[in-house]
């Protein structure tokens, strides 16, 4: 779900962005007429939705967790498959995910803006 608010005199609109979801669903059934499908909100503003940074960092997280290509790694928990760190010149720190503008392989001469954390693999330093 999506909400906008009008700065001006605090009108909020509620757009489904996952008709899916049972929970919207439920919510659309207990507030009929409240929800409006992600279609009808303007096109301008549709460009300006963003993933949101805690969600994505707890996917992050969980990837680097997970994300390991020796089975017997993973069941030993010998060691993490990444880390969701970087290096500087005082030593390791934890990386926040950054929005940044950036062409995307396969997707031609269009720059994309995303939000991108970077992960490293034990033992590798930038």
């Amino acid at each position: 779900m999506k909400v906008t608010i009008d700065a001006y005199n605090g009108t909020m609109q509620f757009f489904i962005s996952d008709p899916k979801d049972p929970v919207i669903q439920a919510y659309s059934k207990i507030y009929p007429g409240v929800f409006q499908a992600m279609d009808m909100m303007p096109a301008d503003l549709r460009r300006h939705i963003r993933y949101p940074e805690d969600l994505f960092t707890i996917q992050a997280n969980i990837y680097a967790t997970y994300h390991m290509t020796d089975p017997q790694v993973f069941y030993t928990k010998r060691t993490s498959g990444a880390s969701h760190c970087a290096y500087d010149c005082r030593g390791r720190h934890a990386t926040e995910p950054y929005y940044t503008i950036m062409k995307l392989s396969g997707a031609g001469d269009q720059e994309e803006f995303i939000l991108m954390s970077p992960l490293l693999r034990p033992g590798v330093r930038t």
